[in-house]
C-alpha cells in the first residue's frame, strides 16, 4: 500500500521498499545518489534502495539519502529519506 507523507524541510522520512517525490510546481528535485540519463528533475520516479549509489548514503549503514529541492537553480531545502526494514 502506498503511503503519502507531507514533510517539512530538514525532516527525516522513513521509507520501506521505495519512495517517490510528488512534483512541486516551480521546483527541481534532486535525489542524491540517483542518476538516470536525460532526467533533469527526479519527481514522480519510484526510487528503490538498489537504484541509489551507496557511496552517497550519509550514514554508515547506507540507508539514509538526501533529497534536495531547487527553485530557479538555487538550493532551497532538503529532506532525508531512510530505508527501514519492515517487520513481518
Amino acid at each position: 500500500m502506498e503511503k503519502k507523507t507531507r514533510a517539512k524541510v530538514g525532516s527525516l522520512i522513513s521509507a520501506n521498499k521505495s519512495f517517490e517525490i510528488a512534483p512541486i510546481k516551480g521546483y527541481r528535485i534532486n535525489v542524491i545518489g540517483y542518476s538516470k540519463e536525460g532526467v533533469v528533475s527526479e519527481e514522480g520516479i519510484k526510487i528503490e534502495p538498489h537504484s541509489l549509489m551507496k557511496s552517497y548514503a550519509i550514514d554508515k549503514n547506507e540507508t539514509i539519502y538526501m533529497v534536495h529541492f531547487y527553485k530557479d537553480k538555487k538550493f532551497c531545502g532538503m529532506v532525508n529519506i531512510q530505508f527501514v526494514e519492515t517487520k513481518k
